[in-house]
């Protein structure tokens, strides 16, 4: 996709030979990370209603829960990222005459 592309146009491209999906990762990625530590945030805010032994049990369960929330939505957005590279690649080839 040309860089100089505006992002709304690309929205509307209905032939979908233009993947948003690659502008959007970022965003996607900071989105995963704010949820998950504003989901932190607020379990332990409510464990702490109950008691501050309760919060600090839950702050240590939502720490490594929210480890393993990253660690799941990098992968995750890794993967799909590297299906699209594939893909790309097998167009090229197909297109380039480099095929048997």
């Amino acid at each position: 996709m040309p860089d100089g592309q505006n992002f709304f146009v690309s929205l509307f491209d209905f032939s979908f030979e233009q993947s948003l999906l690659r502008r959007l990762v970022k965003l996607l990625y900071v989105l995963a990370l704010l949820g998950g530590g504003v989901t932190v945030v607020a379990l332990v805010v409510t464990a702490y209603q109950q008691s501050p032994a309760q919060a600090v049990l839950v702050l240590v369960a939502g720490l490594a829960g929210l480890f393993v929330w990253i660690l799941c939505a990098r992968l995750g957005l890794e993967f799909i990222l590297q299906v699209l590279r594939i893909a790309d690649n097998i167009e090229r080839a197909t297109h380039s005459g480099g095929g048997m």
